[in-house]
């Protein structure tokens, strides 16, 4: 679908292209269905899933809604086991934080610091499961605080003392006068802060008109933080006991404390701290940078009041993992190499962000529904291979599958009689035969995919590797085409094994072992190992030289074990090797795995230059000019075309620097004046009022209109102020796109700007 943006202000349009239509859509040349979208699809009734009847409307409505229903199953499917998986890692880690919460008070304020990265979406699903987490504890009260509430002291203390209050309404403070400002002039008797902090005194001061209208029913205002102390004290009475011996918490937790004002936060904590005795106080600071810029912000003797406890909340490579292993392995459609490798891009030159990656797994699936009718025939033929209920127009759409071309290739090349490839293209039952046992073989491979990636998961790369991998990165190059990148990436991790232990050696087999019973793919590898791999004569030789053992003994033992991992790495190796191939070499594998990798680049990482240089050299394509209804326009649009693209056609022609009037000389030169200022004063004076309907704007085409006809004007002058109009504007929109910037030191020339990784 093309998208057009619209620069109103220049009357210039931009046209984002749709891509090409391949061959392979014109799948029957029959004649389609009416009410067709971009002729492709026609959309079911109202109030019935949003996907069309694709293969030019001839799906039937049941497949187009098998579709719609496969679409949503894995995507529920998808976000139910995302919510386990975020939940199952950050479990740990909560708690921790609650153990540090629930430890005994004493003459420092317990802080937890929120290690997390740049990420915001990652942070911010943690802060939600955090404050789930603890207030699931009722002894735990948490107030959350963040920079926008806590603008100056007051209404930090303010925010706090009312949430506070709002974890528990049953407790009724009982009313006692005192003066309010006891507590203000507290906060601001701090002698060791230096003159800055005068910044802060004078918010503080204009709060003081509101006084009046801020005091509590009591006659206490609403930032005193001794109706907080009251409200642990109600608490503690009606449980029979004090503030040492109860388990209750006030967790306060600062949300951005990156963006706090550093005066102020210092200020806070040295009051909070003074009410240690008084108060409960438990801090959680959640920190977006790093824990030196933090301290950076804290005065030395407020670093004194704090004891800190440091938790990275950054997971992503694990949560990464989690999502490969237990989201994209079990589902029956597989996501494709290059999916893989955007994706694994995508991440690298990145932020990693969580909420993103199942955002493209997700729009991933929807395209691959949405778009291709072939997505069903994986399920339906499992219940019926009757090929004669099909309709003919998915057997001439699987015959445009480029595996089956090739394989068509093949059987040509290998001298298969002519009559059996003549039957493969076209006797549909054949196609579909040929489907049958394509899907076969996929379930094989797919079979034993899943178990090679186990097996390299779970057993080997814990112990190749000392970090944590990225499980995207085994996937793509497991399912590499280029076979270097797949025998690579195994020698490599099996090289890495060459200094095992042989007790880690004993475990891994035992491992396998245990796989094997659930994976019967494994079988034939434990066996081998079983009956090649004696590890207990090894262990048992090991086993005797717990004293002093001649040396010729231990050169054995170690002779022994060094054969025994040559052999069992050897193993590993054939078996791996043997057991990974690219799908690519089963026919119709296209339509048993997501791969609508071009799809997914053009909305998310979209060739903006390549984008607007297709609109600005193809014009005609997308502006649909050439036939408007009116004789002279049309001749006008012959004879000109839009200024932004004559430019952009000189600027394409030119060296790194152009000169501006050269520029501008070759511009006009390249115009036919005569006609153009001809056609457009015919425009002018057309009786049906086209230019004038056009610009809807009488004050606009007034000024026009007295220009081209001002006597005193020559043409030649009217012509130099039109062009050079037309030059300047259309010159600031390619500075504008990028294609232009003005040299500084030379303002008369105009230098070509390098577009990289746009």
């Amino acid at each position: 679908m093309r998208q057009l943006i619209l620069s109103l202000n220049r009357c210039t349009t931009y046209v984002i292209p749709a891509p090409s239509r391949s061959k392979r859509r014109c799948i029957n040349k029959t004649e389609p269905q009416p009410n067709l979208i971009a002729g492709e699809g026609q959309p079911l009734a109202p109030g019935e899933p949003p996907f069309l009847r694709l293969l030019q409307g001839r799906e039937s409505i049941t497949h187009a809604k098998l579709r719609y229903e496969l679409y949503t199953d894995m995507v529920t499917r998808q976000d139910q086991t995302a919510s386990r998986i975020l939940e199952e890692i950050s479990t740990k880690t909560l708690h921790e934080i609650e153990e540090v919460i629930s430890r005994p008070l004493g003459d420092m304020l317990d802080t937890v610091l929120l290690l997390s990265n740049s990420s915001i979406a990652t942070s911010t699903i943690f802060l939600n499961q955090l404050r789930t987490y603890v207030s699931k504890n009722p002894n735990h009260k948490l107030v959350t605080l963040n920079s926008k509430e806590a603008t100056t002291m007051r209404l930090a203390l303010k925010t706090i003392v009312n949430g506070l209050a709002k974890t528990d309404k049953s407790i009724e403070l009982k009313s006692r006068s005192r003066k309010y400002r006891t507590q203000k002039d507290t906060i601001n008797s701090d002698d060791d802060y230096d003159d800055d902090d005068d910044d802060d005194d004078d918010d503080d001061d204009d709060d003081d008109d509101d006084d009046d209208d801020m005091r509590t029913f009591d006659k206490r205002v609403p930032w005193d933080l001794e109706v907080a102390q009251e409200w642990c004290q109600a608490l503690w009475d009606r449980a029979g006991e004090d503030m040492h011996s109860s388990d209750l918490r006030m967790v306060l937790l600062l949300e951005d404390i990156d963006s706090y004002n550093v005066i102020l936060l210092n200020r806070l904590i040295r009051l909070l701290h003074s009410f240690k005795d008084r108060i409960p106080i438990k801090l959680i600071f959640n920190i977006g940078t790093n824990v030196q810029s933090f301290a950076n912000k804290l005065r030395n003797n407020v670093m004194h009041y704090l004891t800190f406890h440091k938790f990275k909340i950054e997971q992503t490579d694990n949560i990464i993992n989690k999502i490969v292993s237990d989201i994209i392995i079990p589902e029956s459609f597989l996501i494709g190499e290059e999916l893989a490798k955007f994706i694994l891009d995508r991440f690298k030159m990145s932020v990693k962000n969580v909420d993103e990656f199942l955002k493209i797994l997700k729009y991933a699936k929807m395209s691959f529904f949405f778009s291709n009718p072939l997505s069903v025939l994986a399920v339906v033929m499992e219940d019926n291979t009757n090929w004669q209920d099909y309709d003919h127009s998915y057997f001439e759409a699987l015959r445009m599958q480029p595996s089956f071309r090739r394989y068509i290739t093949m059987m040509i090349d290998k001298k298969v009689p002519s009559a059996k490839i003549e039957k493969l293209l076209s006797n549909d039952i054949a196609t579909g035969d040929a489907l049958m046992k394509a899907k076969k073989l996929y379930d094989v491979y797919v079979d034993g995919f899943k178990s090679v990636f186990t097996l390299i998961t779970k057993i080997i790369s814990p112990r190749s590797y000392k970090a944590t991998k990225n499980h995207l990165d085994f996937y793509y190059k497991l399912t590499s085409k280029d076979e270097f990148i797949r025998i690579q990436f195994i020698n490599e991790m099996l090289s890495l094994l060459k200094n095992i232990d042989i007790k880690e050696i004993d475990t891994m087999i035992n491992e396998i072992s245990t796989l094997a019973t659930e994976d019967t793919f494994l079988g034939p590898l434990n066996s081998r190992i079983k009956a090649n791999i004696n590890v207990s004569d090894v262990l048992e030789l090991g086993s005797t030289l717990g004293g002093p053992a001649h040396s010729t003994e231990v050169l054995n033992y170690k002779i022994e074990t060094r054969k025994l991992r040559d052999h069992f790495i050897a193993v590993l190796d054939d078996f791996l090797k043997s057991n990974i191939s690219p799908p690519d070499r089963i026919v119709f594998y296209e339509i048993f795995r997501l791969n609508e990798v071009e799809v997914v680049k053009m909305n998310l990482a979209p060739p903006t230059r390549a984008i607007i240089q297709e609109s600005l050299i193809n014009h005609e394509r997308y502006l649909g000019i050439s036939n408007t209804g009116h004789e002279i326009v049309d001749r006008l649009n012959n004879t000109m075309n839009p200024v932004i693209t004559d430019l952009f056609t000189i600027y394409r022609e030119t060296n790194l620097n152009l000169n501006i009037y050269d520029y501008y000389t070759a511009f006009r030169s390249s115009l036919e004046k005569d006609q153009i200022m001809k056609d457009i004063n015919t425009i002018l004076d057309d009786p049906e009022k086209i230019f004038e309907n056009y610009l809807n704007d009488d004050l606009r085409f007034k000024y026009i209109y007295q220009f081209f006809n001002n006597a005193q004007m020559s043409d030649e002058e009217k012509w130099e102020r039109l062009t050079l109009t037309f030059f300047l504007q259309k010159c600031e929109e390619l500075i504008t796109c990028g294609f232009f910037k003005q040299v500084k030191k030379k303002g008369e020339f105009l230098e070509k700007a390098i577009w990289k990784d746009l």
